[in-house]
């Protein structure tokens, strides 16, 4: 999963290349070839837009959700759309390229833009004819575009993803920095059971009650994995190997407690047959998944500060 300001960075990258790109056309005679390079970073560009708008799957449920997709796809519309508008008449005709409108009493000659997609095609058709004065209409048609619509939405697309990643309370880097210290420290089957829980997060519609029982299998396995490392065997039931996790002296009587409590929050809310969890109650899950981050974070600088005072005194004896 990406940062938003990886999105929003990537995304702008791609903007940047296309406005260097139509800028450059502007100033010279263009090939073929040269239509073909721009053709091909339009296209990137069109598809990178798609792609980062599915990435944004994991604010789904969350204030402005809606909203940022739709500002993707305005975005993607104006690359897309096959609906011409008119950009340009004139009273003489210039080239082949533009027609008479014979509806209106206007008698004015007319060239339209579709979506930059379809009239970068276009402006290929017009290299190919070698017709200059329709070759400088499309590229203005495109460079007003992406100078002018494009930008200014792209503006409106960052602020609304920044918005969603501060409503965001457990940040993403935070989940991929606990994710490899439990692969590193030995506790793989913990971040895969956690990486299941975001998987179905991220789907489309969310599988929410599947995300909760994954966060309580991270959380159960954390717990097995420890009693094993500490030398204690594991019973598979959770109150009493975190109970006696404290009574080796690993866990204080707070913590347990704390432990024990999203354990049962999980399980009451995942795994039981009555207990409903849908789109109106996403920030239970929101809140299921951060306290499942935060309490396996606890657990493991708890681990980390034991293993140092394990090896302290291994060197001191």
């Amino acid at each position: 999963m990406s940062s938003v300001e990886t999105i929003i960075s990537e995304i702008n990258d791609e903007f940047e290349k296309l406005l260097h790109l139509v800028s450059s056309l502007r100033s010279q005679t263009i090939s073929e070839s040269e239509v073909l390079h721009f053709f091909e970073t339009v296209v990137n560009f069109q598809r990178k837009l798609e792609y980062q708008k599915e990435s944004t799957a994991i604010f789904s449920g969350r204030p402005y959700f809606e909203r940022t997709l739709k500002r993707f796809q305005t975005i993607i519309n104006y690359f897309t759309t096959d609906q011409s508008q008119l950009v340009y008449s004139s009273e003489f005709q210039q080239d082949d390229f533009q027609y008479y409108d014979y509806s209106s009493f206007s008698r004015r000659y007319h060239d339209n833009m579709e979506g930059i997609i379809l009239e970068t095609k276009e402006l290929l058709e017009r290299v190919r004819a070698d017709c200059r004065t329709a070759v400088n209409r499309s590229l203005s048609f495109i460079s007003k575009c992406l100078y002018e619509q494009v930008r200014t939405s792209l503006v409106e697309l960052y602020g609304d993803l920044r918005l969603l990643a501060s409503l965001t309370i457990f940040p993403i880097e935070e989940k991929l920095k606990i994710k490899s210290q439990l692969i590193d420290s030995g506790f793989k089957q913990v971040a895969e059971f956690l990486d299941i829980a975001e998987e179905n997060y991220c789907l489309t519609p969310p599988h929410l009650k599947d995300t909760l029982s994954n966060c309580r299998h991270a959380l159960e396995a954390t717990i097995t994995i420890l009693s094993n490392r500490l030398d204690l065997k594991p019973t598979q039931r959770f109150s009493i190997d975190a109970g006696a996790l404290q009574s080796c002296g690993f866990l204080d009587r707070e913590t347990k407690d704390v432990v024990l409590s999203i354990w049962s929050y999980l399980s009451m809310k995942g795994s039981h047959s009555y207990s409903t969890v849908d789109k109106k109650s996403i920030s239970d899950v929101d809140f299921g998944l951060e306290q499942t981050y935060r309490v396996i974070a606890q657990l493991m600088t708890k681990y980390q500060n034991h293993k140092k005072e394990k090896s302290f005194h291994m060197r001191i004896n």
